[in-house]
């Protein structure tokens, strides 16, 4: 089993667009603190713990213990390619169908769009950072 809680903290607050500096506003600690986390450097409390929990509105065992970034990434592939299957798979391509089909997409490239966004900001962070 894998600790994953520095890299979900990051996943978590980055894909609520919230930067480091508000979430340790928001839990009431030092703007180092949460950095400090997702580098492992120090641990949360359990009050902490539970705070996060209510903040991203995951479990505790599903913050600490699973890759949330492969978790989602695999239930979009997987929602999209149930949903295009589906409709691929002897259903007529009518008007209504086209219609579902097109929603499908567009879903999809929402969430390209929130990806490229999130890889923008990983990117514009590691740049101020001066990581290569």
């Amino acid at each position: 089993m894998g600790f994953y809680f520095a890299e979900n903290l990051r996943f978590l607050r980055r894909r609520k667009g919230v930067t480091q500096s508000e979430l340790s506003a928001h839990m009431n600690k030092a703007h180092t603190t949460i950095g400090n986390w997702e580098k492992k450097h120090s641990k949360p409390s359990i009050e902490e713990l539970l705070e996060l929990t209510r903040y991203f509105n995951v479990s505790v065992s599903d913050l600490l213990e699973k890759d949330l970034s492969k978790l989602v990434e695999q239930k979009i592939e997987s929602s999209q390619d149930n949903e295009v299957n589906h409709l691929k798979n002897g259903t007529v391509w009518n008007s209504d169908t086209m219609q579902q089909y097109t929603e499908i997409q567009k879903k999809y490239i929402e969430l390209l769009q929130e990806e490229n966004k999130l890889l923008k900001q990983l990117v514009k962070e590691s740049e101020l950072l001066g990581v290569d």
